[in-house]
C-alpha cells in the first residue's frame, strides 16, 4: 500500500493468483512437492495496464514441520514499464 502516491501512481495494487501443487513420489513420498501459479495484478501506475506471471517451483521437506521452497518466477505480459523477465525466488516455511 502506498500511503503518499505521486502523480499517477496507485495507492492501492489490486491483484490475484492461483496455485496448484502436487507431491512428487505419490503414493511413496511425501516430503517433495511440485508448485505452479498464475497471477495477475494492476501495475503501479494508473496509466500501465495488468500485468500477468508465472512462475514454478519444488518443495523440499527439511525438518518434521519445515519446507525448503525454491522456484522462477517471471512476467509473461502486460505493462509498459521496464520488468524484470525472470526472477529465482526462495521461501522457507516452520508450522507452528
Amino acid at each position: 500500500m502506498n500511503i503518499s502516491p505521486e502523480g499517477h501512481d496507485r495507492s492501492v495494487i489490486p491483484g490475484i493468483i492461483l496455485g496448484y501443487s502436487r507431491p512428487l513420489g505419490y503414493p511413496r513420498r511425501f516430503d517433495h512437492t511440485f508448485v505452479a501459479e498464475v497471477g495477475g495484478r494492476a501495475s503501479e501506475e494508473t496509466e500501465e495496464g495488468a500485468i500477468v506471471s508465472a512462475g514454478v517451483s519444488l518443495g523440499q521437506q527439511v525438518g518434521h514441520q519445515s519446507v525448503l521452497v525454491l522456484g522462477l518466477k517471471g512476467d509473461i505480459g502486460g505493462g509498459d514499464g521496464e520488468r524484470s523477465q525472470l526472477r529465482l525466488v526462495a521461501g522457507y516455511s516452520v508450522a507452528f
